[in-house]
């Protein structure tokens, strides 16, 4: 299995310079402290907090070597952090069993430290060591998950600001009958090829994203 070096990148704001750090260990993310703007997954309670650092070191507890979360860190606090995870069981292209594919699971960015850059630099500081290069990295994007009300935009703003940030970062939106992604216009599943996918990878995936392809096999 690779080993893959932690990896710092400074990010320089109006509020400070940023640290964005990719292949990190669980030790490293118990040292720091949750910032008080973050929680988005469980809207912005305090237990939110505590859940989330949780789940960043359940995931990095797994040792599979598709895993990280890459994360934004100002004076020993997590303010941002992307999750990079093997792929959902429950979604239709798991059928696949392509241990190839990759799910960018939750990003955020704290709400003090929003409008900065930062979670483009995260999505950057993901894919920039190549670690990615042969995985086909998807995200799901549901609109009852952002917050649009704090961001003071509507869903379709919200919707377009970040397929901006993700095709900076690679990724397209891809059609699908997804049901979970179909129950709201809003709703969107963004992909990543990784440079290194052959052809034939790549056509396998784009056809499990329609459940009709099933039928005729892949």
């Amino acid at each position: 299995m690779t080993e893959y070096n932690q990896i710092n990148v400074e990010h320089k704001t109006p509020k400070g310079v940023v640290g964005v750090f990719k292949n990190n260990t669980g030790e490293f993310i118990e040292g720091l402290q949750m910032d008080e703007g973050m929680g988005g997954l469980t809207k912005h309670s305090k237990e939110s907090l505590e859940n989330e650092k949780k789940i960043m070191l359940e995931i990095l507890s797994d040792k599979d070597p598709r895993n990280d979360v890459i994360l934004a860190v100002y004076e020993n606090k997590i303010i941002g952090y992307i999750t990079m995870v093997k792929s959902n069981f429950n979604e239709q292209w798991a059928k696949l069993k392509d241990d190839s594919v990759v799910e960018l699971g939750f990003i955020e960015v704290s709400r003090n430290w929003r409008n900065l850059g930062i979670a483009t630099r995260m999505l950057e500081a993901t894919f920039k060591d190549g670690r990615y290069e042969n995985n086909i990295a998807y995200s799901t994007e549901y609109s009852w998950h952002w917050d649009m009300e704090y961001n003071k935009l509507n869903k379709s703003e919200y919707h377009d600001m970040l397929l901006k940030i993700f095709k900076k970062a690679g990724f397209e939106q891809y059609d699908t009958d997804d049901p979970d992604i179909n129950v709201d216009w809003a709703n969107m599943l963004t992909v990543r090829i990784g440079g290194d996918v052959d052809i034939e990878r790549n056509r396998k995936f784009i056809l499990s994203l329609r459940k009709d392809s099933w039928k005729y096999g892949l």
